[in-house]
């Protein structure tokens, strides 16, 4: 597993070698709970990516989380 991101208002994308996340135990939950979901969405052959604030519609926050499938 290879984790990315982009730094605040930069087009670059950057290989991170750790991923930290400082929020409320209701938006850890949250976020865990999306990766549980699209972890068995993935399974499909079709599967493209899914982002968090796509599929959680109370998710005010400017941060988003993005699956993609492994090659």
């Amino acid at each position: 597993m290879r984790a990315f991101g982009y730094q605040i208002n930069k087009e670059d994308l950057l290989e991170l070698s750790e991923a930290t996340f400082e929020g409320t135990p209701e938006e850890i939950k949250t976020i865990g709970e999306f990766l549980i979901k699209v972890s068995e969405t993935m399974k499909q052959d079709n599967f493209g990516h899914e982002h968090l604030r796509d599929n959680v519609k109370d998710w005010k926050e400017k941060t988003d989380v993005v699956v993609i499938k492994q090659k």
